[in-house]
């Protein structure tokens, strides 16, 4: 069984001033091995591709679809990962300040919206909790 370095032991969010929703936690982790899963298959894939256009065999399209299924599964997943980062910064969490010292988190934005996705986030992190039995 591979197992994943970053994160493993992990019980919490790197630089969170709070408890963190093992919910949270498990999504957090999820991403980040499938964002390693995706940089891991874009050079494989290339690499395939490349070996099967000098020997020319079958299999061109799978190897062709794969390398683009990585290719967009990184981009959506970054574009997961940034908008998690600004998310986590205007809740004031303390994690983007671990991930960005440059920038200092001033606390928590309270805004309606932000109260109203948060409350909506934490019922996510608890049906996930109980449904994996975490």
């Amino acid at each position: 069984m591979v197992r994943f370095f970053y994160m493993r032991n992990t019980e919490t969010l790197l630089g969170a001033t709070e408890e963190v929703h093992k919910g949270h936690l498990f999504i957090a982790k999820s991403i980040h091995r499938l964002v390693y899963f995706s940089l891991v298959m874009l050079p494989l894939t290339g690499l395939l591709i490349a070996g099967i256009f000098t020997s020319d065999i079958p299999g061109m399209g799978i190897a062709i679809s794969l390398h683009e299924f990585s290719a967009s599964l990184s981009y959506v997943l970054v574009a997961l990962h940034i908008a998690a980062s600004i998310y986590s910064r205007l809740k004031g969490e303390g994690v983007w300040t671990a991930m960005v010292p440059l920038s200092k988190e001033i606390g928590k934005s309270n805004s309606r919206v932000l109260n109203s996705l948060e409350s909506i986030e934490n019922n996510v992190y608890d049906e996930i909790e109980s449904r994996l039995n975490l």
